[in-house]
């Protein structure tokens, strides 16, 4: 059968870092696990790897590279967005820059980078506020690295106080 056909897993890969789900069977497996990656450098990206398992050797089934720029601030998990995987990567030299060549495959993610407190604060509040220890790191996260990130809206400007931890749901498949 059709459900039988299909074992698969998702691979991650974000700087040095590389997280795996576990396998699913069937042609829309529902993997439904989060992962949470500390980064260092946001102008790069992030690479999924959708793998079919085998008897000896496992088969990429679809690959896509999403830039870090193109992730949002979110304080809480979301619903998603639907991602195409792609057969070939673009390189500029050892480094994955894209994606290309689409499959008929794709994956259903949510990406976002953490907001703690899911707060935001104009640049007036965030320097007339002091944050106690234990409200500060009252989100998901203990002691995280802490920094301030401006954000622009409706042309006012915004500093949110969030962490450097990019927060990827991988939920489910169509294959």
């Amino acid at each position: 059968s059709v459900s039988d056909t299909f074992n698969t897993y998702v691979v991650l890969k974000v700087q040095n870092l590389k997280s795996t789900t576990i396998n699913r069977k069937g042609s829309e497996p529902c993997w439904e696990q989060d992962f949470m990656f500390e980064i260092s450098d946001v102008e790069k990206g992030f690479i999924v790897e959708l793998w079919k398992k085998g008897l000896i050797w496992d088969k990429l089934l679809g690959t896509l590279w999403i830039p870090l720029t193109t992730v949002e601030y979110a304080t809480d998990e979301g619903s998603g967005a639907w991602w195409i995987l792609h057969s070939e990567v673009i390189k500029e030299g050892n480094e994955i820059c894209g994606t290309k060549t689409p499959t008929l495959h794709e994956i259903l993610l949510d990406v976002y980078f953490a907001i703690l407190n899911g707060k935001l604060h104009t640049d007036n509040q965030v320097k007339n506020e002091q944050y106690e220890m234990e409200d500060t790191y009252s989100f998901k996260f203990m002691q995280c690295p802490i920094k301030y990130h401006t954000l622009y809206s409706d042309g006012q400007f915004y500093k949110s106080l969030v962490s450097d931890h990019l927060i990827i749901v991988v939920m489910k498949g169509t294959l």
